[in-house]
């Protein structure tokens, strides 16, 4: 674990997001110890049984020991209650979670949201009906790779309709270790390297923009998920690396850092 965190620290990252599921109590001592912040979350995401009134108390019965044990952890910044929940129904189950916690939590339980829109429209709209209930407007955004491309995604613009700081908690792309081409070839570093670049532009047009979880998983993380990490940025600071398919490790470490360093002390100075 310290390992793991220690790699985050060498990044420059200042926050790790805890993806997504409650980890050791040991994980997040450690990161008190070593000076890093912590989104922690609970595993309520994707196709689990939304109307099964057991999957609320699941969910209520994971965050409430989560927020008991964690309380005093000072670096626990943000307690996350879901990650790319679908539909209407999700979000019922999720906003009696959100509003039961809130006059509990010295924190209160920010954390979900998603981005909402036809990809080849040039305005992706960010909307959520648990929005009344969260202190954060956060989603996962794949542009460049789940939709666009590396020249296109600088067209698009994200119309945010909350007046709450923004956090970025997934964006990223695969690449093969060792597999170099042009920046328009997928899967090449070189691809990769491009995507990272002209996703801290473009995301960095967003007026309230605090921080951002590129996708970091350890090599070796697909068959062993505990593992995983998501290691973040907030303000000026930020690094990643994401394992190919093949579960080979990306080298986005250090090779990449200083046009990253660079580009988002620029976005740093307007997004503040």
């Amino acid at each position: 674990m310290r390992m793991l965190l220690q790699w985050a620290k060498e990044m420059n990252a200042n926050y790790v997001r805890l993806a997504h599921y409650p980890h050791s109590e040991e994980m997040v001592r450690l990161a008190d110890e070593m000076g890093l912040l912590v989104w922690a979350e609970v595993p309520v995401y994707w196709t689990i049984s939304w109307t099964n009134p057991a999957t609320f108390d699941n969910a209520n019965a994971q965050l409430s020991d989560l927020m008991k044990r964690d309380r005093n952890r000072a670096s626990v910044i943000v307690w996350s209650i879901g990650n790319e929940t679908p539909g209407q129904r999700a979000a019922q189950c999720l906003h009696g979670q959100a509003g039961r916690h809130r006059p509990r939590a010295g924190r209160y339980p920010p954390g979900r949201g998603r981005a909402r829109g036809a990809p080849e429209r040039s305005e992706v709209v960010v909307e959520d009906p648990l929005a009344d209930q969260l202190d954060l407007a956060s989603f996962n955004e794949y542009a460049g790779w789940y939709w666009s491309n590396n020249r296109d995604m600088l067209n698009f613009r994200f119309n945010i309709r909350y007046r709450k700081p923004v956090v970025i908690t997934e964006f990223g792309a695969d690449a093969l270790g060792g597999y170099h081409a042009d920046a328009d070839t997928r899967w090449s570093e070189e691809y990769q390297q491009r995507l990272y670049e002209n996703q801290i532009k473009m995301l960095g047009a967003i007026p309230g923009l605090r921080g951002m979880s590129p996708v970091e998983i350890r090599p070796d993380s697909a068959r062993r998920a505990p593992a995983r990490i998501r290691s973040e940025v907030a303000g000026d600071r930020r690094a990643s690396c994401r394992a190919g398919r093949d579960g080979a490790s990306i080298l986005i470490w250090f090779s990449y850092s200083r046009c990253w360093y660079s580009s988002l002390q620029r976005v740093s100075a307007s997004a503040w």
